[in-house]
């Protein structure tokens, strides 16, 4: 991947670009629009990949030089929803080694959202969704009202009925006086990680899913109203977007619904139009999770380590590493293209499983030099040697625009050598009870540690029933059970609980 890597002392900023891609190509009614970014370094004659429909195979990539990076642009027959396979092949198979350090590939929709990015770890193989199904499209017919005075309270919701207000043409709409509102119901699909909503708008803008609240751009906190004015604006119109978890959406009817505020509540052109895109797994078919890697434009900034780039390029050997002398040390993550309501961490440690990050957490913020509130934190991180491990923050997870990954320690080493750390939007909401993995635990008393943690780390203020055996410690605050037990039990279940978000969960495990 094209990086621009600038150090000074211990500051190091990257700036990773994977740029979305605008249709050149025209299709005809009945293809589907994709545009696929290849980034190859060496062997690049043995990679390729391959977009099926079922067994089918409707492309193939030609072949690849050795560091070249080309787009290559399509017309597919359309398909049930515009789903499809994405297939990465090396052709060495199971005597290579997969797709050469720095290989990647990124998918773009007809409108220059990054649909897919990845890269490959199986030697001969690897299989992903590809979903290039747009709910809502641009220039779509909308209901619209306008008012200066008020709204009806359930305006954004699914079952509002719409009558007095008016089908518009986005694109083509008349001018209106008062804040604007839209409305506009669409389908969801199965299987998805997450969707993307993008809108055109300038000045302030209050977006709902299913009447839940997705998105405030240039507007106080708080409740609004019709004759809230906005707070500020970009100096053009633009599309900005926001990647959501594809919990929220249904399979049946939802609404996408936007309110658009002006700095006076005079007379303004009808300026909005958008696209909602489903966003399929990024990552492999077998993994069974729904999880979208973010794929756009990102700048990396280091505070203390070297190699910035490395973490979040699509490399599987290349690594930033961060000696003991500049722990704790902080990577931010600039989000270029849309927000994203980023609730996984997914680490590659390649084979530096005891330099692996161990001890580490993730904050975000609206901006770089905005406050940052935690997202997720991990302590006792263990690996096995090139499988990702995955850390999840669903309760504190929330659209922001700059994330900064604090690493304190490695798992067993002085440094930390960290491969690639991904940024995911993943499918679930919030978990409604508490996991553990593994869910039972044997040890040998006076002999073993003990170190029992929920799967959700980021849990807070927990209680466990019954009591431990002695020599066994229960944190509340970090909901961990650790020590060595100096008497033994039988096989006893203990139950934990907690309210976290006003939801009260629990879960057990076996000791």
């Amino acid at each position: 991947m094209y990086c621009l890597l600038l150090c000074v002392f211990l500051s190091c900023t990257a700036l990773v670009v994977v740029s979305a891609v605008l249709s050149t190509l025209t299709c005809d009614e009945g293809q589907v629009y994709v545009a696929i970014t290849k980034q190859c370094r060496l062997y690049a004659a043995e990679e390729s990949y391959h977009i099926l429909d079922g067994s089918t195979v409707l492309k193939m990539s030609e072949p690849f030089a050795n560091s070249e990076k080309r787009t290559d642009e399509y017309c597919l027959p359309a398909t049930a929803n515009n789903q499809y396979t994405f297939k990465l092949y090396d052709s060495i198979g199971g005597s290579g080694d997969s797709w050469y350090n720095g290989a990647w590939v990124s998918v773009a929709g007809i409108y220059g959202n990054v649909v897919f990015k990845n890269f490959m770890i199986e030697k001969a193989e690897e299989t992903f969704a590809l979903s290039l199904y747009y709910p809502v499209m641009k220039n779509a017919e909308w209901k619209m009202l306008a008012t200066t005075s008020s709204v009806a309270a359930d305006w954004n919701t699914v079952n509002f009925g719409e009558s007095g207000w008016n089908a518009v043409t986005l694109g083509s709409a008349p001018a209106a006086t008062g804040t604007q509102y839209f409305r506009k119901t669409f389908t969801g699909i199965a299987n998805m990680a997450a969707y993307e909503y993008d809108m055109n708008y300038r000045y302030g803008i209050v977006v709902y899913v299913n009447g839940v609240e997705v998105l405030r751009d240039h507007m106080a906190d708080g409740a609004v109203s019709a004759t809230t004015p906005s707070n500020g604006g970009f100096t053009e119109y633009e599309f900005h977007g926001v990647i959501r978890p594809a919990g929220e959406v249904t399979t049946s009817n939802n609404v996408f619904a936007v309110e658009l505020h002006f700095p006076s509540m005079g007379e303004n052109a009808v300026e909005f139009n958008a696209f909602v895109a489903a966003l399929a797994s990024s990552t492999p078919n077998t993994d069974n999770t729904n999880c979208y890697i973010y794929s756009y434009d990102v700048t990396l900034t280091a505070s203390g380590g070297t190699a910035t780039a490395s973490i979040f390029d699509f490399g599987k050997t290349s690594y930033y590493n961060a000696a003991s002398s500049v722990l704790p040390a902080t990577v931010t993550y600039e989000l270029a293209g849309p927000r994203a309501h980023i609730n996984v961490l997914r680490v590659w440690p390649y084979t530096y499983i005891t330099q692996a990050p161990g001890e580490f957490s993730l904050s975000g913020a609206m901006s770089s030099s905005g406050t940052y509130s935690t997202v997720l934190t991990a302590t006792h991180a263990t690996y096995s040697a090139s499988t990702f491990k995955m850390f999840y923050g669903y309760y504190n997870a929330k659209p922001y625009q700059s994330y900064r990954l604090t690493l304190n320690s490695a798992v067993s080493t002085t440094k930390v050598y960290a491969p690639e750390v991904h940024l995911m939007v993943c499918s679930e909401m919030a978990p409604s009870s508490i996991t553990f993995t593994p869910s039972t635990y044997s040890v040998y008393t006076e002999y073993e540690e003990v170190y029992i943690r929920p799967d959700a780390q980021e849990l807070t203020g927990c209680t466990l029933a019954p009591a431990l055996p002695a020599g066994l410690n229960f944190d509340a605050a970090t909901c961990t059970v650790s020590g060595r037990a100096t008497s033994a039990i039988a096989a006893t279940t203990f139950t934990m609980s907690v309210t976290m978000g006003g939801q009260s969960i629990q879960g057990t495990f076996s000791l």
